[in-house]
């Protein structure tokens, strides 16, 4: 499976860099897809799409559940602060999982490992095929590696969508 890559860490507000200004701001995505009128065959492929992507980060939560294991995970489907393309983020120290809405308005999720190998990695795997998000998810390779890119976000995203899970 092809990888891509993934620089910004998860829309945050890097040093310096504020919001994009509400004059320049792009429409969500989300909501023109879910909101257009007719594309019919479209929206129900983007309703199962949202659906695969909501059961498998439930089951994958269940699954890598751990007392003190951070996390951070962002609902932006009608937040247009930084960017129009994502809908939703999760991310912690073994797995990322992003819902996004493509200049088309078609949804298609992205994930990714660490370099390590860890027991679960198997089964969340497993569970993309289950919920047939295979076909529309690709794994990206986060840059400049995964660590970096989670102390990034960890670091400078809004403390309130960082938790314990």
């Amino acid at each position: 499976m092809e990888k891509t890559d993934k620089t910004t860490p998860l829309n945050c507000k890097q040093e310096g860099i504020p919001p994009i200004p509400k004059q320049h701001r792009m429409k969500k995505l989300y909501t023109q897809a879910t909101g257009r009128s007719g594309h019919t065959t479209q929206k129900a492929d983007n309703s199962l799409i949202e659906s695969a992507y909501m059961r498998v980060l439930a089951q994958v939560k269940g699954i890598l559940a751990k007392p003190s294991l951070l996390v951070f995970e962002r609902d932006q489907r009608v937040d247009n602060t930084h960017n129009a393309f994502t809908v939703h983020s999760f991310l912690c120290r073994s797995f990322f999982f992003e819902l996004s809405c493509d200049i088309s308005c078609n949804f298609y999720v992205e994930y990714s490992f660490p370099s390590h190998p860890f027991p679960e990695k198997e089964t969340i795997l497993k569970l993309l095929l289950t919920y047939s998000l295979d076909t529309r998810a690709k794994e990206i390779e986060l840059k400049p590696d995964f660590n970096t890119f989670c102390d990034a976000v960890f670091k400078l995203q809004d403390k309130k969508f960082i938790s314990l899970l």
